[in-house]
């Protein structure tokens, strides 16, 4: 979770995929400086870390019978289970339609870039523009701090080995921390949502982290307390460390040493 300030402008799975569309599902683009069109923005290093993002995939909330949806629904049911009894919500599921789209404008990852991400620290940034289709689809939002029940907003879960505390309840887990500094809506949505109903966001994890979120296309009617779910993008990321100097020597002294001993073995057989 990180607000975004400004829009400006592995190993990963996937490569060259621009555009990708399905049966009642909407249009999935990956822009041109995004990874993994831009293989460059897949990866990220220093002399410390090194971050790798993860396959972009379109999520559609038809797949909830298949798993897909299973991070969400655990996070939001782990949230859901520690209210009061009436003050508990009810998840649903929609479909955006063929023509809405979805555009992945920023996908990188990066490293010490940052308040809170030293040295040591590495992660992602990422900006999905959202364009509704069908009069069924969801209008995307006019004024963040008037956001209706009907319009488009974002709801992410987040599945990580690193989970910071305070967090909502639950791994995966909704982000959306109760510390949130001036959140537009508080959960189950994300906390931050801006004109148009685009998302950002830009976390961060020390090494050894795994990272993954699950960022859905959603109404939030906080009256009769329904979430209902459309579609969206899972992304992601993992921090590792450089090897430091002395393991890479290490290695390549052992390496020297199987095959002098490979070499006198020939020479010499028992």
């Amino acid at each position: 979770m990180y607000k975004k300030i400004a829009r400006s402008l592995s190993p990963i799975f996937l490569a060259g995929a621009i555009s990708i569309s399905a049966l009642a599902a909407p249009v999935f683009n990956i822009g041109p400086n995004a990874c993994p069109t831009a293989l460059a923005a897949c990866q990220a290093s220093n002399q410390f870390v090194v971050a790798n993002l993860f396959t972009p995939v379109l999520l559609t909330s038809s797949d909830i019978s298949g798993g897909i949806l299973n991070d969400f629904q655990s996070a939001f049911n782990s949230w859901n289970s520690s209210l009061a009894a009436g003050s508990k919500w009810t998840l649903q599921t929609a479909e955006l339609s063929d023509t809405a789209i979805l555009t992945l404008d920023i996908y990188r990852a990066y490293v010490n870039d940052g308040p809170g991400c030293g040295d040591h620290c590495g992660g992602a940034e990422i900006d999905i523009t959202y364009i509704p289709g069908a009069p069924t689809d969801p209008p995307g939002i006019i004024d963040p701090k008037h956001i209706g029940a009907a319009d488009a907003v974002w709801s992410q879960s987040v599945s990580t080995n690193q989970k910071r505390d305070p967090s909502l309840p639950g791994n995966p887990y909704l982000d959306n921390a109760p510390d949130t500094p001036n959140p537009e809506l508080g959960p189950p949505a994300y906390p931050f949502q801006y004109t148009g109903s685009s998302f950002y966001d830009k976390p961060g994890r020390d090494a050894t982290a795994i990272w993954i979120g699950d960022a859905y296309i959603s109404t939030a009617d906080y009256t009769s307390r329904v979430l209902t779910v459309y579609d969206g993008v899972e992304w992601g990321f993992t921090v590792t460390p450089v090897p430091e100097p002395a393991t890479i020597l290490l290695s390549a002294f052992g390496l020297l040493l199987v095959l002098v001993f490979r070499r006198r073995r020939k020479h010499f057989p028992a």
